[in-house]
């Protein structure tokens, strides 16, 4: 594993699976709200589907009486700089684990 390289630091892509509601105005209000350079990304429903698809993520989108509704995991998924997988964190995992196995990852 090649040492961390802070010129490709670790980026944090919130991407909507709702690009119904989701525009690219609310994701940049939602976004801000977190600090830092987090970026918010979206798409078309083919291309939503195509991401999800491969990294394994599962959502619905579903007809309703009233709005439609969307669930989907609440998991981050980690990649590294050439899109491959290396990582699933969970609401449930512990920060201490989480941070150790960033660290690993980037090798730092």
């Amino acid at each position: 594993m090649k040492p961390f390289d802070f010129v490709t630091a670790p980026r944090i892509v919130f991407v909507s699976v709702d690009p119904g509601r989701d525009t690219p105005d609310v994701l940049a209000r939602y976004v801000s709200g977190f600090g830092g350079d987090m970026v918010g990304v979206s798409g078309d429903d083919a291309q939503i589907r195509k991401l999800a698809s491969a990294l394994g993520v599962a959502y619905t989108v579903s007809a309703g009486p009233g709005p439609y509704v969307v669930e989907h995991s609440p998991a981050v998924f980690v990649l590294d700089p050439e899109g491959r997988y290396r990582a699933v964190i969970s609401s449930a995992d512990d920060a201490d684990l989480i941070a150790a196995d960033l660290r690993e990852i980037m090798d730092i």
